[in-house]
């Protein structure tokens, strides 16, 4: 008969067991030495014994690490450390580890770009451990990134410093909770910089959506476009990103509650909202709004058609929609507290952005009276 192997826990009068999902001949167990005996032992067995020298090794590097990062290593630590498959050596194996505990938890584009991340490192370096992490490393991979190559075959262009901020950022995030799990890294998290460029947010100012808002409402716009435009313009007066439009049902727009209430894709928010009549108005128009729905890749691609058509010389992706809506709100005198709330930023420096574009462009008018003189 075949016993399971539990592996048995005591801490501070606490008492524990963790199933190995191992099963070992009760006849052959050496209970002194806790190990399957030696004589006449069998391959099988044999791979046994070195599965349980594996786990005591693993045991045993829990216990120093933390020792030796003077961190307390309490049961519930313990037995979490010991079920993950951290690596506390590689540092892309421990990165895709938190991708993966992270699948269903963060927004799934927010996991994915990541993940590609992970992928830009492994082209940079196919094998990188904690020890090789240094300011020089991330300066490397920095210069790396800038320039153009060819991977797989396929010439790639170089980074802007705002996307190489973005993954060096990631890489800071992974290497914070390394440090917490006690994992020894040989950098200063303080001495990494991310390199932050500020962003072109590209939005339509009043002139540039109601000649849009007209279009949508012409009698000789084609429905393709029509639909495009539907989400775009409902995106232009709620601020909703994308994500969280495609979670809204028709009924729920057209109903006499005049409120929407959602989980934000990005941030796993639950928010109820108001709802104005323009949202609604703009819904009512299509019929196959909030029915048929468009991959953003599809849209954005419209967008861009409507845009060259309209004569606005804009590069507008279905992002910008936010980005109109935020300007357009403070132009109108919105109070960027509340606008903060409706964008659903934690802080309130997110916001700030937008103040600072409108702020900008009150100090750009006074460049309009130099057409006196033309």
């Amino acid at each position: 008969n075949e016993n399971l192997l539990y592996l048995y826990i005591t801490s501070q009068g606490q008492k524990k067991t963790i199933s190995l999902d191992l099963f070992v001949p009760l006849q052959l167990w050496d209970k002194k030495k806790q190990r399957i005996a030696t004589r006449n032992i069998s391959p099988e067995h044999s791979d046994l014994n070195l599965i349980l020298d594996n786990i005591q090794r693993k045991i045993t590097e829990i216990k120093v690490i933390y020792r030796l990062n003077e961190q307390p290593l309490t049961m519930e630590r313990f037995i979490e450390e010991f079920k993950s498959n951290f690596s506390r050596v590689d540092f892309i194996a421990f990165a895709d580890e938190i991708c993966n505990r992270e699948d269903g938890i963060v927004a799934k584009r927010t996991n994915q770009k990541r993940r590609s991340v992970i992928e830009k490192i492994k082209h940079y370096r196919s094998c990188v451990l904690f020890s090789d992490l240094t300011i020089e490393w991330i300066e490397g991979y920095k210069k790396f990134w800038m320039n153009s190559k060819v991977i797989d075959g396929k010439k790639v262009k170089g980074n802007n410093l705002s996307t190489i901020g973005s993954d060096i950022k990631c890489m800071k995030k992974w290497l914070k909770i390394a440090k917490n799990y006690g994992i020894r890294i040989n950098v200063n998290l303080d001495e990494i910089k991310v390199y932050r460029t500020r962003s072109t947010r590209e939005y339509l100012n009043k002139e540039e959506l109601k000649k849009i808002y007209e279009y949508y409402f012409s009698s000789f716009i084609t429905p393709r476009y029509q639909l495009t435009l539907g989400y775009f313009l409902f995106g232009c007066v709620t601020s909703l990103r994308i994500s969280d439009i495609k979670q809204l049902k028709r009924e729920d727009i057209l109903s006499d509650r005049r409120e929407l209430k959602y989980k934000v894709t990005k941030t796993k928010k639950h928010l109820l909202t108001k709802l104005n009549e323009s949202a609604v108005k703009i819904t009512e128009h299509s019929d196959f709004l909030f029915e048929l729905w468009k991959s953003e890749q599809k849209i954005n691609k419209d967008l861009k058609d409507i845009m060259a058509m309209l004569g606005i010389d804009k590069r507008i992706t279905f992002h910008c929609s936010r980005h109109t809506f935020a300007t357009n709100y403070l132009r109108l005198d919105g109070n960027v507290q509340t606008l903060q709330k409706i964008l659903g930023h934690s802080s309130i420096n997110e916001t700030m952005i937008y103040v600072h574009i409108v702020d900008q462009e009150k100090e750009e008018s006074i460049y309009i009276m130099d057409k006196l003189f033309q």
